[in-house]
């Protein structure tokens, strides 16, 4: 939704990182420098309280993907949700609290000065 309204340079770090992913693993120092060039890099979280954010996003991942992200006892997700690397990189940090994902995207597009919602 973001992407069809702000058209490119939108990037997602997945995309951005990819070749870093496959090359050492998820290492977000790393990908960070690949992309520090894009003006806007928005963090969406559920929610600043940590558990709620992480009940909020291990329910939607069970819902969508049939995974909790906990696996051999790692929690993958509250080690995004941790990670303070993706905080520092963000230019801002966009909290959804329970928005459908067009309004969340609407608001990113806000946040960025790509429209008005």
């Amino acid at each position: 939704m973001i992407r069809s309204v702000l058209r490119p340079p939108f990037l997602a770090l997945d995309a951005v990182a990819a070749d870093c992913y496959a090359e050492v693993g998820w290492s977000i120092e790393r990908a960070a420098s690949s992309f520090r060039r894009v003006p806007h890099r928005v963090l969406l979280v559920p929610s600043l309280d940590r558990r709620t954010a992480l009940g909020e996003l291990r329910h939607r991942s069970l819902a969508d993907k049939g995974t909790d992200w906990i696996s051999g006892g790692h929690d993958f997700l509250a080690e995004w949700y941790d990670d303070p690397g993706a905080r520092e990189i963000a230019t801002g940090v966009l909290v959804t609290a329970g928005q459908t994902p067009r309004k969340s995207a609407e608001r990113v597009v806000a946040l960025v000065g790509g429209g008005h919602p």
